[in-house]
């Protein structure tokens, strides 16, 4: 990683940070004072909490899931305790905290302090050429989509949204959860820019996507589970379609558990950052079934010696001396961690999405798998494996074989593909493609798209498949299996 000086606003924050103390797991700690508590339906009325000396500070009233507060005299094993005797109440917990992963790992945005001009699908060439776009795929990949229609919410602690990039992009009104106001913008502290590097690498594979900005963590990254849950409910109620989760704790408690359930049972995919706690010790969200756990290597293609591991993880993406947008003066930067590893599969799904119309989380999980590169620098990744997964984002296979048989890259497979799979298995370069309004596609591309029977090469097998798809109520050209 260059070494640049960090920016005079947060450096003496930095200094104390790093040589003063550690900070404590997440896991260990939570919120003092406070409960979250759920009723189950019909229960008791929420005024029956007053006779426990607790009060209603906040809720989900759809969920019948209320935050309590009490005074600091009560501890907090007492009133979990009395709550949880309370009849009709389903489970009481303590109000667990949260953090960033970049929090345990004493990591730091770096800045660019060349601040290097923006031009957007061009510059900073170090954002939008670096080689995470080429080792994932991502330039492939957005031949074919570019996230245009795919909401993907982005629970972090904040976003800069004065930042040049996002005024290019398409930032949907968010909500802050910390200070409970229509504001998700950054605030100083110790991870002040994480929300903003995180969004950048979503936009960075899907520039087209609609950006949902969930702010549920303070600026030195810590959040709690209460705030998480309202973000991942807000998020399901205004069409979230991928939610990226860059944070984690040791422990699953009640009430994240069963609202991650919930949302993934709607239809919503969610994507999280194994942890960067160098260990095989489960880190949640990411560890929850169904949920898809990411984990970071470089660009040698060996795993980063922060990145957790485990049964539960499902691939590796670029996660080493990323580039993206920071907030503050200077604009871009490199940062290092899982929590940016996640947004780049967040936007892959985002790619995968647009191509495929509905996917529900399992379906994209399970192509996520298939479709990820296990032949990498080093050698071969035997899967699945505690430490890759089933192996290294391959953003242009994903999205290449959910666009089987759609040549002229239209949106749709029609006669037009016909023609042009003709041609291609007639042996003219290019397939004969007609410009239209519709993007040339590279041979290489076209060819991959036209490999129906999934035999790695185009002939009659292929037009007659297509042929039969069309006139004869064949099957869809789809997924090559595994």
């Amino acid at each position: 990683m260059n070494s640049v000086f960090v920016p005079t606003r947060i450096s003496l924050l930095l200094i104390v940070f790093l040589f003063l103390a550690l900070p404590i797991r997440a896991a260990d700690q939570y919120v003092a004072g406070e409960a979250i508590v759920k009723i189950a339906p019909g229960g008791p009325d929420k005024n029956a909490f007053s006779a426990l000396g607790v009060s209603i500070r906040d809720s989900i009233p759809d969920e019948q899931l209320y935050l309590v507060e009490f005074p600091d005299d009560r501890t907090v094993s007492d009133i979990v305790k009395a709550l949880g005797r309370t009849p009709s109440v389903e489970f009481a917990q303590p109000n667990h905290a949260y953090e960033l992963p970049e929090v345990q790992q004493i990591s730091i945005g770096f800045p660019d302090q060349n601040r290097p001009v923006f031009n957007f699908g061009t510059k900073p060439p170090d954002y939008y050429g670096q080689p995470g776009v080429y080792t994932t795929g991502l330039d492939s990949a957005q031949l074919l989509a570019d996230g245009s229609g795919v909401r993907v919410a982005v629970i972090d602690n904040g976003l800069a949204i004065d930042h040049p990039l996002m005024a290019y992009s398409t930032i949907l009104n968010g909500r802050d959860f910390v200070d409970g106001d229509g504001d998700p913008g950054e605030e100083s502290g110790l991870m002040y820019g994480h929300g903003t590097f995180v969004t950048g690498l979503v936009l960075l594979a899907a520039p087209g996507s609609e950006i949902l900005p969930l702010r549920a963590f303070d600026g030195d990254g810590v959040g709690s589970e209460f705030a998480i849950v309202q973000a991942l409910n807000w998020a399901l109620a205004r069409g979230a379609d991928v939610i990226n989760m860059s944070f984690g704790s040791y422990t699953i408690h009640p009430a994240m558990q069963a609202t991650v359930n919930r949302v993934i049972d709607r239809g919503v995919v969610l994507v999280a950052a194994s942890g960067n706690y160098g260990s095989d010790d489960p880190v949640y969200p990411a560890a929850i079934e169904s949920v898809i756990a990411v984990g970071s290597f470089g660009e040698d293609e060996l795993v980063a010696d922060f990145s957790s591991f485990g049964e539960h993880l499902d691939l590796v993406a670029p996660g080493v001396d990323v580039y993206s947008a920071l907030a503050g003066e200077y604009e871009w930067g490199t940062w290092s961690g899982t929590s940016f590893s996640a947004p780049l599969v967040s936007g892959s799904v985002a790619l995968m999405l647009q191509r495929a119309g509905a996917m529900d989380a399992n379906a994209i999980e399970k192509h996520l798998r298939q479709t990820a590169r296990t032949e990498l620098l080093w050698g071969t990744v035997e899967t699945p494996d505690a430490y890759y997964g089933w192996g290294a984002l391959d953003a242009y296979a994903a999205v290449a074989e959910l666009s089987k048989g759609d040549l002229d890259n239209s949106g749709a497979v029609g006669f037009e593909d016909l023609r042009i799979l003709s041609n291609l298995a007639a042996g003219f370069e290019g397939g004969g493609a007609q410009n239209g309004n519709q993007p040339n596609l590279p041979h290489q591309v076209r060819m991959r798209l036209a490999d129906l029977t999934c035999d790695g090469i185009v002939d009659d097998a292929d037009v007659e498949a297509l042929r039969d798809y069309l006139f004869l109520g064949g099957e869809e050209p789809c997924t090559c299996p595994d």
